[in-house]
C-alpha cells in the first residue's frame, strides 16, 4: 500500500470532521466550527490586547446534557463545550504551547468545558465516545446515512 500523501490525508480529515460533525447535527446538537469566543471587555492597553482573536475549532455552544455525571436520571444540565483539535506542529515550540495553554485557560475562566482531542480519536470514534459519555447526545440517525464505527457509549 502507497504512503498518504499530505494532499490526501488533508481530504480524509477534511471528511472525517465533517462526518464527526454531521452526528452530532443529527443527534439535534448546535455545532458551530471556528467559533471566536474572548467575551471580556477590550482593552488595548493589554499585550496582547483584549479580546484575544481565539478560534475554537468545534464548539457546542448551547449543549444539553442528558442524564449528565453526578445529576439524577430526569434532570438535564446546559454546557458550553469546546473541542480542540490537536496536531503535532503548533507544539514544536514553547511560544506555541504556552500559547495554547493561555487559550485554554480562557476557555475554561469564561465557562466552556474543554475536550482536547487527535485528528485519531475524531476518526476512530473515541472523540464521539468521550462526549456521550459526558452526557452530550450522539445518535447517528439512518436517514444522515452517517455511519459510526466505533461503538459509542449511550
Amino acid at each position: 500500500m502507497s504512503r498518504e500523501t499530505k494532499s490526501e490525508r488533508s481530504v480524509r480529515q477534511d471528511y472525517e470532521l465533517t462526518q464527526f460533525i454531521r452526528v452530532l447535527e443529527a443527534a439535534g446538537n448546535t455545532v458551530e466550527t471556528e467559533v471566536l469566543f474572548d467575551s471580556r471587555p477590550a482593552d488595548s492597553s493589554q499585550s496582547p490586547p483584549i479580546p484575544r482573536k481565539w478560534r475554537i475549532d468545534v464548539a457546542l455552544p448551547q449543549c444539553p446534557l442528558f442524564e449528565p455525571p453526578h445529576h439524577p436520571r430526569d434532570s438535564m444540565a446546559w454546557e458550553r463545550i469546546a473541542i480542540e483539535i490537536e496536531g503535532y506542529g503548533r507544539h514544536q515550540s514553547m511560544k506555541g504551547f504556552n500559547e495554547d495553554l493561555s487559550k485554554y485557560g480562557e476557555l475554561i475562566a469564561q465557562g466552556w468545558t474543554l475536550l482536547r482531542v487527535s485528528r485519531q480519536m475524531i476518526a476512530d470514534g473515541t472523540a464521539l465516545d468521550l462526549l456521550a459519555r459526558r452526557g452530550v447526545r450522539v445518535e447517528a440517525l439512518s436517514r444522515c446515512g452517517i455511519q459510526v464505527e466505533a461503538p459509542v457509549a449511550r
